[in-house]
């Protein structure tokens, strides 16, 4: 009878703890920051991107789900609340339901940036389960450390969380590759760097002509469709006609990705 009891004492006993452990586990979930009530792919709760950017990459991010259903969400937040980067972009992908269903077709760009000296930020890229293939782990960490990273160090997080977005958007249609040679990454940094400096000279010179002529911008195709330059410290904006984005649609997120602190 005392054994019985025993058993019985250590089976609710079990069961209060089990039950502890959910309750904790979903009190904690809440902590995770919650979509606004009109579903946008840029939310940018830490508030390093101005209203021009942030219109900007959600003109282009949205234009570029409606071509391929592929949603690529970016996220800023100013604090973790205790979770791991990793973990925090793959709840994020969960609860919102970044992707669409069945596809599992979503991405998570996840920045947490630095505030301070004693502050630590960090970044990370979480893909669906459908995308895992388009981004393994390996390009994921490739594409935080070698093309945002570099941008966060001068505090210049516009540059860096385009960047990220455009590697992203490359690598989910096959576009984009992750050097694992040092003299290829030196290689291809150089010949990048140049492209830039060259594109700058350019669009620098056109943009003058304009201005004489009495414009101010300089138009050109990309990823996402148009790119605007304006005279502005901006990076520009998106022009060519916006699409409607209707919203996340139920992906689901495994356990890959990648990333990086700074």
């Amino acid at each position: 009878m005392k054994s019985l009891l025993v058993i019985n004492s250590l089976f609710n006993m079990k069961k209060f703890i089990l039950t502890c452990l959910f309750l904790f586990f979903s009190l904690a979930s809440t902590a995770i920051v919650q979509k606004t009530s009109v579903e946008r792919l840029v939310n940018d709760f830490a508030g390093v991107l101005s209203e021009r950017q942030v219109a900007a990459l959600e003109d282009s991010l949205v234009r570029y789900a409606l071509r391929t259903s592929t949603q690529v969400t970016v996220v800023t937040v100013r604090d973790l609340e205790g979770y791991d980067v990793s973990s925090y972009a793959y709840e994020i992908g969960e609860k919102w339901g970044v992707g669409q269903s069945g596809k599992n077709n979503g991405v998570v760009i996840l920045v947490k940036p630095k505030f301070s000296a004693n502050d630590r930020g960090r970044a990370f890229i979480a893909p669906g389960y459908g995308l895992e293939g388009a981004l393994p782990d390996v390009v994921c960490t490739h594409i935080v450390n070698d093309e945002m990273i570099p941008y966060f160090l001068q505090n210049n997080y516009a540059n860096g969380i385009i960047a990220g977005a455009i590697a992203v958007m490359k690598a989910c249609e096959g576009e984009y590759y992750a050097s694992s040679n040092d003299e290829d990454d030196f290689f291809r940094t150089t010949i990048s760097v140049l492209l830039i400096i060259a594109i700058f000279i350019v669009l620098s010179r056109m943009v003058k002509g304009d201005n004489h002529k009495g414009g101010g911008h300089v138009t050109f195709g990309g990823l996402g469709g148009p790119f605007v330059w304006g005279s502005s410290s901006d990076w520009g904006s998106f022009s060519g006609g916006r699409g409607s984005f209707g919203g996340f649609g139920g992906g689901h997120f495994g356990g890959g990705g990648g990333g990086g602190s700074w």
